[in-house]
């Protein structure tokens, strides 16, 4: 594990694929605001964004192999019409991450929320509700937050997270602005362009149903299966261009996300001329243990773990070098996989760093 690039190894620890850290970086996080506006047109695109946003999702989305078809699709997008994606898959898998990837590497500038000009988040939480009235107030809703981002900025990204918590009703406000046969008008009455605009919906559709041992083949059929059921004849259905599903993560892509945590702290501890190292299988301790701790949304745990386990450990230690290791030894941690994990289970919580 070091700073600059990071190992991908087999099970084994045998072979080694080393994936150089993007040149470019940047800062990623959660945009929580449900729609974020652009400002005075700043929303530039950046020059070989796809090349930038390979690099990035390369490096940060593990597990998740059509991730990497994302940026050719949109260098080979013709623009006579909208691009919408959708993203399915379990909770905690990368998908929002990979959204906020895409943004974050598409736009050169940043506002002063730190969000990339030209992002619009919209998040299904604020637009539940399958009354007649509610329907019809959160179309409105949409519709003019639509209207006013795509005014300020006719090639926004529009991030649509927990999709599955709006009715479908609501969600076809969308449909004029995904549509290229339909005309949307601008306060003054003005014809606005969509063509150029970024859809990215996000879902857990399917996910009920999804094994850890399935193949891309059937993950597909069980998303299109949840698809037909829940938008049925709706026209959402034919303007998904590009449907990306996304893998349950194995113990191995936890250990892989643990690695980009880890170095992010030996980087912060650079930062401040101290020396962070950390012994062998503590990348696998915080995988193992984030997996049998949580059913779900396991990178998630994996930040609460290194929040409750590491973090409590540096900021202790006046020293100038710093090693962290497990306090016995690595055997459950090499033994262990997807499974037998739970055959350990007790030693795994057990053990300490």
């Amino acid at each position: 594990l070091v700073g600059s690039e990071m190992c991908i190894r087999d099970r084994n620890y045998v072979n080694c694929e080393i994936i150089p850290k993007p040149q470019i970086q940047l800062s990623y996080r959660d945009y929580f605001n449900y729609y974020v506006s652009n400002i005075d047109n700043k929303c530039k695109i950046r020059e070989n964004a796809e090349r930038v946003m390979l690099e990035h999702l390369r490096y940060y989305v593990r597990g998740q192999i059509h991730v990497l078809e994302i940026p050719a699709v949109f260098q080979n997008h013709h623009k006579n019409y909208p691009l919408v994606l959708h993203f399915v898959g379990d909770n905690g898998v990368g998908k929002t991450l990979t959204a906020n990837t895409i943004a974050d590497t598409y736009f050169l500038t940043k506002n002063q929320a730190h969000q990339p000009n030209g992002l619009l988040l919209i998040r299904g939480e604020q637009f539940k509700g399958d009354s007649d009235d509610q329907i019809m107030l959160n179309r409105k809703k949409l519709s003019t937050i639509l209207t006013h981002q795509i005014q300020n900025c006719q090639n926004s990204i529009i991030i649509v997270d927990e999709v599955e918590l709006i009715y479908t009703q609501t969600l076809e406000a969308f449909l004029p602005f995904m549509d290229e046969s339909a005309v949307i008008y601008n306060d003054n009455m003005q014809p606005i362009s969509t063509k150029d605009l970024i859809f990215i919906f996000i879902s857990d559709f399917g996910s009920s149903g999804i094994s850890i041992n399935f193949n891309t083949e059937q993950l597909i059929a069980l998303v299109n299966d949840d698809i037909e059921k829940i938008w049925q004849s709706s026209k959402l259905r034919q303007l998904i261009r590009f449907v990306v599903p996304f893998h349950p993560l194995k113990l191995l892509n936890l250990a892989e996300i643990v690695n980009i945590e880890l170095n992010r702290l030996i980087e912060k501890f650079n930062s401040i001329q101290k020396q962070l190292t950390f012994g062998e299988c503590v990348d696998f301790y915080i995988a193992c243990k984030s997996k049998i701790i949580s059913s779900e949304n396991y990178a998630r745990q994996i930040e609460t773990l290194i929040a409750h386990e590491i973090h409590p450990l540096l900021f202790s230690n006046l020293k100038n070098k710093i090693q962290i290791n497990i306090e016995n030894n690595c055997y459950y941690f090499k033994a262990a996989n997807d499974n037998n994990l739970l055959d350990f289970k007790q030693q795994i919580i057990n053990s300490k760093l």
